[in-house]
């Protein structure tokens, strides 16, 4: 459960638990945290939600690119949000070190867009081969 706070994942299942869900014996192949079977029978995990099950050696790829990218938009929301933040910090009249600033900003923009945008292709093509 590498990356991913223990207690989210233990509130999360106890909600699903609550919910009537059932523990299953496997792992999440994203964040290794249990597995849960709704009643309607769609397998969950507490921290993403609907689960892949991997049944071919392309899959395993598709999920760790998927799992790459996610990892990726919240290390660059992180790293955002720090940069917002020193936004207030500068002079009210712009400077070098605002006009880099707004520059780097705009930069994790473009990497959290164009990981977006993979995503949602991604989804896409994948909604069209069903």
């Amino acid at each position: 459960m590498s990356g991913v706070d223990k207690d989210f994942i233990i509130k999360k299942s106890a909600e699903l638990l609550r919910a009537g869900a059932k523990m299953l014996s496997s792992q999440c192949p994203v964040c290794g945290s249990p597995l849960f079977q709704l009643k309607t029978g769609e397998v969950v995990c507490p921290v993403h939600g609907k689960v892949i099950i991997i049944e071919k050696e392309e899959e395993v790829i598709q999920v760790s690119l998927d799992s790459a990218l996610i990892k990726l938009e919240e290390k660059a929301m992180n790293r955002l949000a720090s940069l917002i933040s020193q936004i207030d910090e500068l002079r009210e009249k712009p400077s070098m070190n605002e006009r880099n600033l707004l520059k780097t900003i705009k930069e994790w923009l473009e990497v959290i867009y164009a990981s977006r945008k993979i995503r949602l292709f991604k989804e896409s093509s994948s909604g069209k081969k069903e």
